[in-house]
């Protein structure tokens, strides 16, 4: 069966973006029809009803998720309760924190899920990348103080890193399609 998949997202260096290509290319390699739109040029809101799935994503961004994302789910809330549906985050700290039970992430996430009222059938984190060489110098400083600081290493900020886990993203996006046909084989209500 063509499961029709809305993906959005909200990028603010790329990476989100980047990411949100390579779930909905997995995706589309396996059967499924894929519609990418960037909640920031939304102009308008989206009939749910016509897609078997949403999958929704953003940068974390000063310690939140963006505006874009919490207008779209602000909007859409009540038919994004009704499809399976999930979360991506894409975020430095998501690389730089260790192995912790709960993370700096992991409350920005909840925090915005509790504020929306909103259970994605999955959630998931990624490393997203430092962009160096788009930087401006303090933004460059700052960045390079923040990764010494919680990892103790000296960075090079004359190049990009990129810490993105691609095959956790291929994972997310294969157990994410799983979902949506066993909820669409099963007749069921997203939560």
């Amino acid at each position: 069966m063509d499961y029709r998949i809305a993906l959005v997202y909200s990028s603010t260096q790329g990476q989100t973006k980047k990411i949100a290509e390579r779930i909905g290319g997995r995706l589309e390699e396996a059967g499924c029809s894929v519609e990418w739109i960037n909640a920031g040029e939304l102009q308008h809101q989206l009939d749910l009803s016509v897609y078997d799935g949403v999958i929704v994503g953003s940068a974390i961004y000063a310690g939140r998720i963006t505006r874009p994302i919490y207008r779209f789910v602000r909007h859409q809330l009540d038919g994004l309760r009704r499809l399976p549906t999930a979360l991506f985050s894409v975020g430095m700290l998501a690389a730089l924190e260790s192995d912790q039970e709960e993370t700096t992430t992991d409350h920005i996430v909840s925090d915005f899920l509790d504020e929306m009222k909103w259970e994605p059938t999955m959630v998931e984190s990624f490393a997203g990348a430092i962009p160096f060489t788009e930087y401006g110098f303090f933004r460059r400083w700052l960045m390079k103080w923040m990764v010494r600081r919680r990892t103790g290493e000296k960075i090079d900020a004359s190049r990009d890193y990129e810490y993105t886990d691609w095959e956790q993203v291929d994972s997310f996006a294969d157990r994410y399609l799983s979902r949506v046909r066993e909820m669409a084989g099963s007749g069921k209500e997203a939560r």
